[in-house]
């Protein structure tokens, strides 16, 4: 499923990010932290040297299926939840597309992450057709209380940080710290969003946990996760039981695929594999199913 080299989306589609690749080889920034412009405008500080900052640097666009996912799937005046920010791309995707009629919603507990988070929250409020933003520096789990945040290889990779068990035995240099936890449940207080967004490295099943109320009561719509190994976390079972139908996301060269859940959606060498669990099925289809690249042209205005 996946394009290769110059057969990407992002480089077919949108040639000047090819250019601009050609340019940083020739002439790269002389610092770790750029600000990158997104192809439908909002601008992120990124580390270029980080994995999930390096692939924004190099192609302006990350996990091109979610993404694209995403901004077919909310429309203006929704609200939808970021659970697991990391440096805020998906965040400034969201607000892009939900405007400032919608409201954003976005967790990420690590400390430095969150930092960036911010910083890059303030920068797509002060560009304007913006969606409300409300950051949580907090983890999301099964229920409200505290948790312990391992960090392990950090200057590869920001987002890598996990929940552990504080009594197990800490990965060699691994760094542990205090977070608080909250739910999705709590979160929404009764009310609903239009998407869930979960990428919470292996916590998967415990922030579905903290969403039951909701999901169980189909208050929200469109759930998109990561999931390393559906047999083991349970997550898509689990939403089948409540009436979500689940599919694998993937893509080629012209466009997103919705694939059976069992078929997997991308290069597993290469990009980790995200599904859609949905209360309208034939809403996701409809808009999935179309060819071309909403995300890369910014052809959306959520207003």
């Amino acid at each position: 499923m996946r394009s290769r080299g110059l057969l990407k989306p992002c480089y077919v589609f949108a040639p000047g990010t090819a250019l601009r690749r050609v340019w940083q080889k020739l002439k790269p920034p002389s610092g770790n932290e750029v600000i990158v412009r997104l192809p439908w405008g909002s601008e992120l500080e990124v580390n270029r040297h980080e994995l999930v900052g390096g692939e924004i640097f190099r192609q302006r666009i990350f996990d091109v299926a979610v993404s694209e996912a995403a901004s077919r799937l909310l429309h203006a005046g929704d609200m939808a939840i970021d659970a697991g920010a990391n440096l805020g791309y998906m965040t400034a995707l969201f607000a892009a597309c939900v405007g400032p009629r919608g409201t954003v919603h976005a967790f990420e507990p690590h400390p430095v992450v969150f930092a960036r988070l911010a910083r890059n929250a303030a920068r797509a409020r002060a560009r304007g057709a913006c969606a409300e933003i409300v950051l949580h520096e907090c983890a999301l789990g099964s229920t409200p209380g505290s948790a312990t945040l391992e960090e392990e290889a950090f200057a590869f990779n920001e987002g890598m940080s996990r929940l552990v068990d504080p009594e197990s035995p800490a990965a060699p240099e691994a760094t542990r710290r205090p977070v608080r936890l909250t739910t999705i449940d709590e979160t929404l207080a009764g009310g609903s969003c239009r998407l869930l967004k979960i990428d919470v490295e292996g916590a998967e099943s415990a922030v579905i946990a903290g969403a039951a109320s909701a999901l169980e009561r189909g208050a929200i719509e469109h759930v998109i996760f990561e999931d390393l190994d559906p047999a083991a976390t349970g997550v898509a079972s689990r939403l089948r039981d409540w009436g979500y139908e689940v599919f694998s996301l993937g893509y080629h060269l012209f466009g997103p695929a919705l694939l059976d859940a069992s078929t997997p959606g991308v290069d597993e060498a290469w990009e980790s594999p995200s599904y859609l669990g949905t209360r309208r099925p034939d809403l996701a289809r409809a808009a999935l199913t179309p060819r071309g690249w909403r995300v890369l042209r910014g052809g959306f205005r959520g207003t």
